[in-house]
């Protein structure tokens, strides 16, 4: 009998503890203001989460700061997902996040008449998908206190030609300006360390990047067919470009490229980086380079000649010692046409 007392006592306990440390919410409350019906939840430390609106917002879009006396911190995924109405939108600076996991549609995904976003100053987070497909975008320039920018966030803004990124993001995560066609200037903040895999593939028409001063390494097809990038100087605090067998090139097919400076501090040149840049004439590989992955430059037609430290340790498999063209030893593999 005590077993089973016992026993009762530490389900219940359990039960108890759960509940405890469960996060409260209130869901499916609405509040009105400025003729819009914004529903929300609210959680246990009072601060409220906009999750839609009762009916779709037609013009300019105000996310109030407050609901029904709790300040407005979030926008849930979803929430405005495919509204064609919305033209502009304003997010409070009480605001700090916009959900989005990587299975999740957008906060503003696919609002295709949006073209102008004002942020809060408060906001820090940005999730995944959350103004992909914002087809009538032109211009962005993200606040000074963003730290996360997440993968896909304005994937496939085709009317986008202008990005200023703020001095507190480190990543410029995958695929997030990827498929921007019309992009043409992009500014990276001072913190920016990785502009991670795709994070502007097929901007076909990116002419001027604006380099931080921190960035480390460049991501897996990051840049590939930027093909209006004529002049290319990547900068000293660049250590790695990054490439793997499988995968399009960091750079790769990035025909405009006709003038090509490389970091003093790069160490590593990944598979296909510069692959198919046939506007390139001379490369001239900085004394720090050790490792450089198979075909890097491969059918970089142009290329009359070749300049390479002595510190460059590793060359691939089956490397020969010259190829036609080219007025150095240089490997094969490497420069294949």
């Amino acid at each position: 009998m005590k077993k089973r007392i016992f026993s009762l006592a530490l389900v219940a306990l359990m039960i108890l503890s759960a509940l405890s440390f469960a996060p409260a919410s209130v869901s499916a409350e609405s509040f009105t203001t400025g003729g819009i019906t914004f529903n929300y939840t609210v959680d246990g430390n009072g601060m409220a989460t906009i999750t839609g609106a009762e009916s779709e917002v037609i013009g300019d879009l105000t996310v109030p700061a407050e609901v029904d006396g709790h300040p407005v911190t979030a926008i849930k995924d979803s929430a405005f997902k495919g509204n064609a109405y919305i033209r502009t939108l304003t997010i409070p600076d009480t605001v700090t996040e916009l959900i989005g996991g990587r299975w999740d549609y957008g906060a503003f995904q696919d609002c295709t008449a949006l073209n102008t976003v004002n942020f809060g100053t408060g906001l820090t987070s940005i999730g995944w998908n959350a103004f992909r497909g914002c087809t009538g975008l032109k211009s962005i320039v993200l606040p000074e206190g963003l730290t996360v920018l997440s993968s896909s966030a304005f994937r496939d803004c085709t009317r986008l030609t202008d990005v200023v990124i703020g001095n507190n993001v480190t990543i410029i995560s995958s695929d997030c300006f990827s498929g921007c066609i019309n992009l043409e200037n992009v500014t990276i903040g001072n913190a920016v360390e990785t502009v991670d895999t795709g994070a502007f593939y097929n901007c076909q028409k990116l002419k001027y990047i604006n380099w931080g001063s921190k960035v480390k390494t460049i991501g897996v097809s990051a840049f590939y067919n930027c093909t209006s990038l004529s002049s290319l100087s990547i900068p000293g605090s660049v250590l790695e470009i990054y490439g793997n067998r499988w995968d399009d090139g960091a750079f790769e097919n990035c025909t405009g490229i006709t003038a090509l400076n490389l970091s003093s501090n790069l160490t590593h040149i990944g598979f296909n980086a510069f692959r198919g840049c046939t506007g390139i004439t001379e490369i001239k590989l900085p004394e720090s380079v050790e490792t450089m992955e198979r075909e890097a430059f491969a059918n970089c037609t142009a290329v009359q000649s070749v300049e390479m430290g002595s510190k460059l340790l590793s060359f691939p498999k089956g490397a020969s010692p010259a190829v036609q063209a080219l007025k150095s030893f240089i490997s094969e593999t490497v420069f294949k046409k």
